[in-house]
């Protein structure tokens, strides 16, 4: 009975702010421990919070990374990650690899979690949604000069699939 209490007074704690943000959009990124956490009830608990913003009319956006996997399938590919001041240097291999990772391993599985739960997830590969330009890294070392990451860029435009999700229909997961 104490624990329903708890629960209670936490809704009521947070019912000012699912007042305030009611039909505004929260981009949630997922990643780090709670992605690469053994347990499953850690990584569910995230999916859950997801579902309960879409549940109380906010408007989640899932962002997810997938460094750490994306590591472990280039070292099973053979090869071999390389960083420069802390960027991900991405080769065509490399790019491969990535949307191998996020696009059709780690992006599924976080809208089938979702799904799983109640919410009403819909994936998408970031290339499908996002507009970038090439990134070039400032050379620490060498002022004026720069650094070809390869298949690196900035986000430049979100452009939505569809129409329908102008009018909120399914919370994007995108990697």
């Amino acid at each position: 009975m104490q624990a329903l209490i708890a629960k209670a007074d936490t809704l009521l704690e947070a019912l000012p702010y699912i007042q305030k943000f009611n039909g505004a959009t929260f981009v949630v990124k997922y990643g780090g421990s709670f992605m690469d956490s053994p347990d499953p009830a850690v990584r569910t608990s995230v999916a859950r919070d997801i579902v309960f913003l879409e549940a109380v009319e906010i408007n989640p956006v899932v962002v997810h990374g997938g460094g750490k996997a994306i590591t472990r399938a280039m070292e099973k590919a053979g090869l071999q990650a390389h960083f420069l001041q802390g960027q991900r240097v991405t080769d065509e291999a490399t790019a491969q690899i990535v949307d191998e990772v996020l696009s059709r391993e780690i992006n599924p599985e976080v809208v089938a979690t979702i799904r799983a739960l109640g919410g009403r997830a819909v994936g998408f590969a970031g290339t499908e949604i996002f507009k970038c330009r090439k990134l070039w890294l400032d050379d620490r070392e060498n002022p004026g000069r720069q650094i070809d990451l390869g298949y690196v860029g900035d986000c430049l435009l979100y452009t939505s699939p569809s129409p329908r999700d102008r009018t909120r229909p399914r919370m994007p997961a995108s990697a």
